[in-house]
């Protein structure tokens, strides 16, 4: 916020898509959004996992306590999420994570008309894909601060390879990440499977070593073009950078 940040994500501990101890306290989410409203800033809360029946009770009534505590604004994935979260908090900013895993533009138009606010598209597609957002929708759109990249095999958004890993013991905290949930549960973490380095193999025989998914850079050349385009937002991952 010092720095100038327009707004700050957090997820709280349990719903977001990460480890307990990449998560925040509500005792600090508090302190966050107080110290954003006395700063002129927002903090919008990251709720992007996908809850399964079982949870939902519990889901909600997390929800309902951060619109109560202040929060600006919700990030989800989930389509019945986002569609409760625009139906009862119409006031808040709703964005459509990049877990909920766009692949078109024309997905972009469905999550307009269920009420969304912004879209968080993937960091693969440029300024040209995104005109094409905007010729179908008037959503909001929102970009990772990374370069695009032609190398690679994936893009982020709704994986679940993390799920066929081994999984750690659950947390014994009331919002405890489920033992059994998947990886889009925000259950044990994301793995960065496709950060591993692999061995690929041709004919039998070892060739190189690569990765299913390359590390991304800052598109500080890329700037000038998505800001031409009116993107509405620019979203740097700070838990996962370096200064």
């Amino acid at each position: 916020i010092d720095a100038g940040a327009d707004a700050i994500y957090v997820g709280p501990t349990g719903w977001s898509r990460r480890t307990n101890d990449s998560e925040a306290s509500d005792e600090d989410i508090q302190l966050m959004i107080d110290y954003a409203n006395k700063n002129g800033s927002e903090v919008r809360i990251v709720v992007n996992t996908f809850p399964s029946p079982m949870e939902m009770k519990k889901y909600l009534e997390k929800i309902s306590r951060y619109h109560d505590m202040g929060a600006h604004g919700y990030i989800a994935a989930d389509i019945g999420v986002l569609k409760y979260l625009k139906d009862k908090f119409p006031d808040s900013k709703i964005h459509v994570s990049v877990g909920s895993g766009i692949t078109n533009a024309l997905d972009t138009k469905f999550y307009e008309e269920i009420g969304c606010d912004l879209i968080v598209l993937p960091y693969r597609w440029d300024h040209n894909d995104f005109k094409e957002v905007q010729k179908v929708s008037n959503i909001g759109i929102e970009t990772f601060f990374y370069k695009t990249t032609s190398t690679g095999k994936i893009c982020p958004g709704n994986c679940i390879m993390s799920s066929y890993l081994s999984y750690r013991g659950a947390n014994e905290a009331e919002e405890a990440k489920s033992q059994s949930a998947s990886a889009n549960r925000g259950s044990k973490e994301c793995y960065r499977v496709c950060q591993a380095t692999w061995d690929l193999n041709s004919d039998g025989k070892e060739s190189k070593k690569a990765k299913l998914k390359h590390d991304s850079y800052l598109m500080l050349d890329q700037i000038p073009d998505f800001v031409k385009i009116n993107t509405d937002v620019f979203k740097i991952s700070g838990r996962e950078k370096p200064a």
